[in-house]
């Protein structure tokens, strides 16, 4: 199969417990992985920024496994270039 290069992006929402199941998630996953940035603002909220690279079917599944989790929003981009 095919595997692109991108973005995800995720947000937690004040939540300790959902942070640790991502971290996990993401330890899990991070052969997929190539760069990751972590931001927590003073509210407690945490942004997740990562650079990413798999199939359709792997880098879906890290997102949706991230959006499960209560108090997660995530997000994927893949850009798509003419040649493809």
């Amino acid at each position: 199969m095919k595997t692109h290069f991108g973005t995800a992006s995720v947000h937690v929402h004040d939540d300790r417990v959902s942070l640790a199941a991502v971290n996990e998630i993401l330890a899990r996953k991070a052969h997929l992985i190539l760069g990751r940035v972590e931001l927590t603002d003073a509210g407690g909220d945490v942004a997740v920024s990562l650079i990413v690279r798999g199939t359709d079917n792997e880098l879906g599944t890290l997102v949706a496994e991230l959006e499960a989790l209560p108090n997660v929003k995530a997000s994927l981009f893949l850009p798509k270039w003419d040649d493809e």
